[in-house]
């Protein structure tokens, strides 16, 4: 519909002349000035006059009531110029979308699953025995019996078993578990695992490397403590557990320990 508004106002804008019929008033003839009087052509396109009935004749060059009429259209045309613009406007604004774009964003994640080793119970090795109560202790023992060797070679005898290692007494309970289950005698000095490596009085024990202090025994007493570097614990006539320190050349009895696996 606007573009025939624009064409009609470019249409009306090219005529030669426009009329105006007023109420009330006779309708007037458009006649060239040419028909009338001998012009040049460029006064024959400027001017002209109205003739009514009557024959009055009008000179159109002056301020005659086609003038206003000849800037309607002018008008017409800016004022559909500007409507095209706006609705052109009105077009681009409604015709654009803001498309929202969600992007999913996936996380890769890494789940561990807890890996859980299966518990095989190890049975004593050849010539180690459990003890009668194994509540105290569920390890396995060796006994050297009648068979002495010095402190180094009970040490290596033990460690060719994988695992085991000369004995740790832990507690008093354990020490007379031991005597019983393997028939340690009274008063006979047995190698343990607890050597000074430097001959410092600084004890650990060979298993792992725990320590061993004289001033804070885990259980019985000592006698004397005269940094020789190896140390081997009797049970003696009292009924009591001595620790004592002694050359490490020296020959006496050993026990070996060798760790057992429970399972639940």
């Amino acid at each position: 519909m606007l573009y025939v508004v624009v064409l009609t106002a470019v249409v009306i804008s090219q005529s030669t002349c426009v009329g105006q019929i007023l109420p009330g008033q006779i309708p007037r003839q458009i006649i060239p000035r040419q028909v009338i009087t001998g012009q040049d052509q460029v006064q024959q396109q400027q001017d002209f006059f109205l003739i009514d009935e009557s024959g009055t004749t009008v000179d159109g060059t002056g301020p005659g009531t086609g003038s206003i009429l000849q800037l309607f259209p002018l008008a017409l045309l800016t004022l559909a110029v500007t409507m095209m613009g706006m609705v052109t406007m009105s077009t681009v604004t409604s015709g654009t979308t803001v498309a929202s774009t969600t992007t999913s964003v996936t996380v890769p994640t890494t789940q561990t699953a807890a890996q859980t080793t299966p518990c095989v119970p190890t049975n004593c090795p050849a010539g180690y025995r459990l003890l009668t109560d194994q509540a105290v202790s569920p390890n396995c023992y060796f006994f050297s019996g009648n068979n002495e060797a010095t402190w180094s070679t009970a040490q290596k005898i033990c460690s060719t078993q994988r695992g085991a290692y000369l004995w740790r007494p832990n507690s008093e309970e354990e020490a007379e578990a031991v005597r019983i289950s393997i028939g340690i005698e009274q008063n006979r000095d047995i190698w343990v695992g607890a050597n000074s490596p430097g001959h410092d009085g600084n004890y650990v024990f060979d298993g792992d490397n725990g320590d061993l202090s004289f001033c804070s025994l885990p259980f019985g007493e000592h006698n004397s403590f005269t940094k020789k570097g190896c140390v081997e614990i009797e049970f003696t006539n009292e009924y009591v557990w001595n620790w004592d320190d002694d050359a490490c050349k020296s020959t006496h009895r050993y026990v070996c320990e060798f760790p057992r696996i429970t399972c639940p």
